[in-house]
């Protein structure tokens, strides 16, 4: 699973990926191709893949985020580590619960 600004972003990978595992790449609420429904914060980017997740029944996942996505995947890995039994994360900054 790839979270990234736009699906298209994973393109040189995702068949190398594709050969060993089940790919999607989900593209964030208001990014790419997705739906741009107004409301935005990383907790609802978060819980839309959660959803995803319960969606598809994705069991157990390695999880890529980048950038935003990134951050994103942090926070899921954090609220539900369950299905996540790698998290590879490229170009991101931990996220501030402060901020």
């Amino acid at each position: 699973m790839c979270v990234a600004h736009d699906g298209r972003d994973w393109g040189g990978v995702l068949a190398a990926f594709a050969a060993t595992y089940r790919v999607y790449a989900l593209e964030l609420r208001g990014h790419g191709r997705s739906s741009h429904p107004g409301r935005y914060s990383f907790d609802l980017m978060r819980d839309n893949v959660i959803g995803f997740f319960a969606m598809v029944g994705i069991g157990r996942c390695v999880l890529i985020g980048h950038s935003m996505g990134g951050t994103v995947a942090v926070l899921l890995a954090e609220a539900a580590p369950r299905p996540v039994t790698h998290l590879i994360l490229e170009d991101v900054t931990a996220p501030d619960r402060a901020i």
